[in-house]
């Protein structure tokens, strides 16, 4: 035995070597893997505890459905370990196609995750935008690596973090796609004319009267809806809620719905006709199907999220503040809700072009 190690210990069945070397207080473990043609697994010890997963809930998303081995160990616990932080199924789910991806083109590279330097990480980047990835998908790839290397680092399975100081190709600015305020209105009138005229009228109201998410709407129960007070408890990014008003019209929706709504379902508020709870996809067909009933020909093409973009930017040109409206919203940082301003300063243009007896002489 190295006189840098301690005494072998069983961890989970299996004899383990635990080196003396400490690096943030974390103790790396190194295991002696039987398994010639896979990786060695990644198990760590953070002070006195074991941060060891199940096997099944890290496991199952090591590997493809049908059965090739993707992903190392580490790669799967960060996962699970954001299951645990109750992080959304669609986070785990685009951060798993992220690392996924990486480890595709390290095998590739005759590499694994073990091997990450910023050298190598800023050759992927490079293999990406070579490749044609949009700007947004690079700079999606590299914010899910560089979660994943803090959780290395954290568990002094990293030295450093190769991902500090790199910058994603910069993105081009592109404003959000709205609705104008007879546009809404003629959503919702069509949404009132499908099977379930009731359900549909609603889930307009909360994309466009309160400006949720698509998923903050489905995951939206009975309970969360206080009617004495008008108000919504939103369950947003992060596992954060917020506070939301709605108006009469939303109140309107809601009674309607709940009157018709099935009994002894789910908790959740949305349902399918079968009488389950909504999901994302759901919602983004039930809005395409809505908005292909419309008859204008120049209607523009809706998603879930134009709706949420509708309600900032008439919000921002009905006089709201930058600040109420990244509460209503739930942005982290005001920064994200500065994009309306552009849109507002967009719209204030084309009116002042369309009104002014002497706009004409100005030139863009």
């Amino acid at each position: 035995m190295s006189r840098n190690s301690a005494p072998p210990r069983a961890l989970n069945g299996r004899l383990v070597t635990i080196p003396i070397r400490v690096a943030n207080h974390a103790k790396p473990v190194d295991i002696d893997a039987r398994r010639a043609q896979d990786e060695p697994p990644i198990l760590f010890e953070h002070g006195a505890k074991v941060l060891d997963f199940p096997a099944a809930a890290a496991r199952r998303h090591m590997r493809t459905p049908g059965g090739t081995r993707i992903l190392d160990e580490g790669a799967a616990k960060f996962l699970a370990d954001l299951e645990h932080r109750k992080a959304s199924p669609h986070t785990v789910r685009s951060y798993r196609a992220d690392l996924a991806g990486l480890a595709v083109w390290l095998r590739e590279q005759g590499l694994t995750f073990r091997n990450l330097d910023r050298a190598t990480v800023k050759r992927y980047l490079e293999h990406l935008t070579r490749g044609g990835k949009a700007a947004a998908t690079v700079e999606h790839k590299l914010t899910s690596l560089r979660s994943y290397c803090a959780y290395l680092v954290a568990a002094g399975l990293l030295s450093s973090d190769p991902t500090l100081g790199l910058r994603a190709p910069k993105r081009p600015r592109r404003l959000p796609r709205s609705l104008t305020v007879d546009e809404a209105a003629l959503l919702i009138d069509a949404a009132s004319g499908g099977r379930t005229p009731e359900r549909d009228v609603l889930l307009v109201e909360l994309l466009y009267g309160c400006g949720l998410r698509a998923h903050e709407a489905v995951a939206l129960r009975l309970q969360d809806v206080r009617s004495d007070s008008a108000l919504l408890t939103v369950h947003g990014k992060g596992n954060k809620t917020r506070m939301v008003p709605y108006c009469q019209e939303t109140a309107a929706a809601l009674s309607a719905w709940l009157q018709v709504r099935p009994a002894g379902t789910p908790d959740a508020v949305l349902l399918t006709v079968s009488g389950n709870p909504l999901n994302d996809s759901d919602v983004g067909r039930i809005i395409k199907r809505i908005s292909k009933r419309i008859s204008q020909p120049d209607f523009p093409a809706i998603s879930p999220h134009v709706l949420r973009h509708a309600f900032a930017t008439q919000m921002l040109e009905g006089g709201a503040d930058l600040r109420s409206i990244q509460e209503l919203l739930g942005h982290a940082q005001v920064a994200t809700t500065m994009i309306y301003t552009h849109v507002s300063a967009s719209h204030m243009r084309a009116q002042y072009l369309a009104a002014h007896p002497r706009a004409g002489e100005v030139k863009p």
